[in-house]
């Protein structure tokens, strides 16, 4: 019996002495941390530690030697970087980058998690949210560490903020519907309500389209999701009342519908064709969304040909079969007016290096002059298409003798002067004048079109100048190789007669700006000069062409633009006239007295 009291009185006795040990071990552990004499739980542990028995030099020892001083060297680097003229502005920049940087490396979701757990919603993350640059830190930690529950909380809060559209780059936010369908309405709405200008590249609303698209390309779901919407917009009776858009006479009213329908599927061909700049195949997503009734061998020869952005002699066999019977839906037309599907058919037919095979020729010719004269049942107003094969036939003839006459001028491009009046002629079909563009667009990418421009080069232009004219929808075409030439740096010919091309290319420019391409093509230039890669005289050129050409009054964005131009010194005043008579004075006066009216003086009543 007493030897059992004195082991327990032993034991009770040990662990009277480990206890302020191990108290001792944490307080000694907490004041050697860096710079803990600065943290605000510094008095407890001090007045813990001197109640436990210890002396200040142990205190002080231990407190001075964990100082490093990190706050004070920073307010040292902050004078000293003001006294070398950083401003305060650009300093803290410095300082928010770092941060940030630093917890994007060393950010750990557990952790995260656990400080939400155990804590409230501490003070400091509604300052975050309210700052733009750490909401887009927050943003990218969300899309690294998509399942934190910390981060999807802030992601809340944000939403809940009101900072809807800026959720649209993050992957996180477009697969969870609720955050889906905030961001989806407010962008599709602002649309909807603007579609002729959203289908502009140019246009005010298209930061807005490329929001849309970015939210659609974020997954799978949101693609899926965005496009079976705009499929049911395009069989939805009331799209004059969602646009908003009143029309008096049911005419004007089909009209309206009918142009709504196409903007709408523009907007589908747009995400699609942003998809594939990307390297997302989504030709599965679309065909399923169509739901075209077709053949099933068909539907798998155009899923080949889109995935494989290539028109093989077999799947184009499959498709011409089934199209060449009399009992072929109408409605299945759509499969062929996709844009990829159509692009491949033009360059078959046009392009220079194209198939040899004749018969297979002559198939992509028939699709092609089925996919643009056959008309389908949802985009007439009537339930039944009318009989169109008078037209096809037309159409397919003037395709093949036009494609005839480009590969003529492929093996002699000095025969162009024989076939010129016949392909202005042609041109006046629109599926033609794509088809001569493509032609012409691999043409001049040789060198051979050089060795033989400085004779026969303007006949060449001119074919451009009439489907410019012809043509609007096309006009981006167009601008698109005359943009190509201009910055073209042709080493077959020489300096002389490559400044004479790039004048040239200026001409037709002016050309396409009064077809109607004014803006881009000013902005265009406005770019150039600025960028300053190119002669002065050569914009010096176009401003005086342009002047000669266009009357007051101006827009006020072609005003903008064609004024920032004139604002160089080099480009104006050699335009200039010393009585002021000339049309770039005229042109900067009427400009001046623009802005002055736009001033309104203020009138005490």
């Amino acid at each position: 019996m007493d030897d059992s009291n004195e082991t327990d009185t032993s034991n009770d006795i040990s662990k009277s002495l480990e206890l302020p040990q191990e108290q001792d071990t944490s307080l000694e552990h907490d004041l050697s941390q860096k710079d803990f004499i600065l943290e605000p739980s510094i008095y407890p542990v001090v007045d813990k530690y001197i109640a436990d028995g210890h002396a200040l030099g142990e205190l002080y020892e231990m407190l001075f030697e964990s100082y490093e001083c990190a706050p004070f060297a920073i307010y040292v680097l902050q004078g000293l970087l003001t006294s070398l003229g950083y401003t305060a502005k650009s300093i803290n920049e410095l300082n928010m980058n770092h941060f940030a940087d630093f917890v994007m490396r060393n950010f750990d979701p557990k952790k995260a998690d656990e400080i939400f757990s155990r804590h409230d919603i501490p003070p400091w993350l509604e300052t975050m949210i309210n700052e733009k640059y750490w909401r887009q830190m927050i943003y990218k930690l969300l899309d690294l560490y998509p399942d934190c529950l910390m981060l999807k909380l802030m992601q809340d809060l944000i939403a809940n903020s009101g900072y809807h559209s800026e959720l649209i780059n993050v992957k996180t936010a477009s697969t969870n519907f609720q955050y889906f369908q905030t961001i989806l309405n407010p962008s599709l709405t602002k649309i909807l309500f603007n579609l002729n200008e959203a289908v502009e590249p140019n246009s005010k609303c298209n930061s807005t389209l490329k929001e849309f698209t970015q939210l659609a390309l974020n997954s799978q779901h949101a693609y899926f999701l965005i496009q079976t919407f705009l499929d049911f917009l395009t069989n939805f009776d009331n799209i004059l009342a969602l646009t908003k858009q009143d029309t008096d006479s049911s005419e004007q009213q089909n009209k309206t519908y009918n142009q709504n329908k196409l903007s709408i599927r523009y907007l589908s061909h747009y995400l699609t064709k942003q998809a594939k700049i990307k390297g997302i195949d989504v030709t599965r997503i679309d065909l399923l969304i169509k739901q075209v009734p077709c053949d099933y061998q068909v539907l798998a020869s155009i899923n080949s040909i889109l995935t494989k952005d290539a028109l093989h002699i077999s799947d184009a066999n499959t498709i011409y079969e089934y199209f060449r019977k009399e009992h072929s839906s109408t409605g299945s037309v759509l499969l062929l007016r996709i844009p990829q599907f159509l692009r491949l058919l033009v360059d078959e037919i046009y392009h220079p290096n194209g198939s040899s095979n004749t018969d297979h020729v002559e198939k992509c010719i028939f699709l092609l002059a089925y996919a643009v004269t056959m008309q389908s049942s949802d985009i007439s107003a009537d339930s039944s298409p009318p009989d169109n094969q008078a037209e096809l036939q037309e159409t397919i003839e003037v395709i093949q003798m036009s494609s005839s006459i480009c590969k003529q001028l492929t093996l002699n491009l000095s025969d162009v002067p024989s076939h010129f009046s016949n392909l202005i002629q042609f041109i006046s079909y629109p599926v033609v004048s794509k088809g001569v563009l493509c032609w012409f667009t691999h043409t001049v990418r040789g060198s051979e079109f050089f060795q033989v421009y400085p004779i026969h080069g303007p006949i060449y232009f001119v074919l451009l100048d009439e489907i410019s004219e012809k043509h609007s929808l096309l006009h981006p075409d167009v601008f698109e190789l005359l943009t190509e030439l201009f910055e073209a740096t042709n080493q077959g010919i020489e300096i002389y007669h490559e400044l004479e091309l790039q004048q040239t290319v200026l001409d037709h420019m002016i050309h396409l700006f009064v077809c109607g391409y004014s803006i881009e093509v000013m902005s265009y230039i406005l770019d150039c000069s600025e960028k300053g890669c190119f002669d002065q005289s050569l914009i010096r050129h176009f401003v005086s062409e342009v002047l000669n050409v266009i009357v007051p009054p101006y827009s006020s964005e072609l005003t903008h633009l064609l004024y920032a131009i004139l604002a160089k010194q080099e480009i104006c005043v050699p335009l200039q006239n010393a009585d002021g008579t000339d049309v770039v004075s005229e042109f900067l006066a009427h400009a001046v007295l623009k802005s002055k009216k736009k001033r309104k003086p203020f009138v005490n009543s």
